[in-house]
C-alpha cells in the first residue's frame, strides 16, 4: 500500500470537511473567521487561503447582484439577498417572507385563483440555479405532495 496516497487522499478529505464546514456555516448567515480556521489547521494554510482569497474575489464580484433590491421598502433579509415580497409569482402574490434555508426562500402567498393563504418556497438561486439544485427541489415537492397528516398543511 501507498502510504504517500494515503496521506494525500486523508489531506484532502481533512480539507474537504473544514471547507464544506465553513460553506455551510456562510449559508446559515455565520461569519467564520478565517483567522481561526488557519490556527485550528496550519497545515492546511496555502489552501484554506487560496480558498478564502476566492471566495472573496467571487463575493466582490456579485456585490452588485446582491444589493439589487426588488422591495426597498421592506428590511434587507439577513443574508442581503433580494426579497421578492410583493410581487406576484404565478398565481401568487408573495405577501412576506416567512424562512429562508440552504436552497430557497419560503413566503406567505396569496393564491389569486383560490382565495387562500399558502406558503411558497422558491429557490434562491432562481434562474441561475443549477440542474442538480433543480432535481433537489423537484424531489423535494414529490415528496411533501405524498404527506398526509392531520398536523400538515396540504
Amino acid at each position: 500500500m501507498n502510504t504517500d496516497r494515503l496521506d494525500v487522499t486523508e489531506h484532502e478529505e481533512r480539507l474537504n470537511r473544514v471547507l464544506a464546514a465553513y460553506v455551510e456555516a456562510v449559508e446559515f448567515g455565520q461569519t467564520p473567521e478565517p483567522e481561526v480556521g488557519l490556527a485550528q489547521h496550519p497545515d492546511l494554510g496555502d489552501e484554506l487561503r487560496e480558498f478564502i482569497a476566492a471566495r472573496q474575489q467571487m463575493a466582490s464580484w456579485t456585490a452588485p447582484l446582491r444589493q439589487i433590491r426588488l422591495d426597498t421598502s421592506a428590511p434587507a433579509p439577513k443574508d442581503h439577498a433580494a426579497s421578492l415580497a410583493g410581487l406576484t409569482f404565478g398565481d401568487y402574490e408573495l405577501l412576506e417572507e416567512v424562512g429562508r434555508g440552504g436552497m430557497g426562500i419560503v413566503y406567505k402567498a396569496r393564491q389569486r385563483s383560490a382565495p387562500r393563504l399558502v406558503a411558497l418556497k422558491v429557490l434562491r438561486a432562481g434562474r441561475l440555479a443549477s440542474p442538480a439544485d433543480r432535481r433537489r427541489f423537484r424531489l423535494e415537492i414529490e415528496a411533501i405532495a405524498h404527506l398526509d397528516h392531520p398536523h400538515i398543511v396540504p
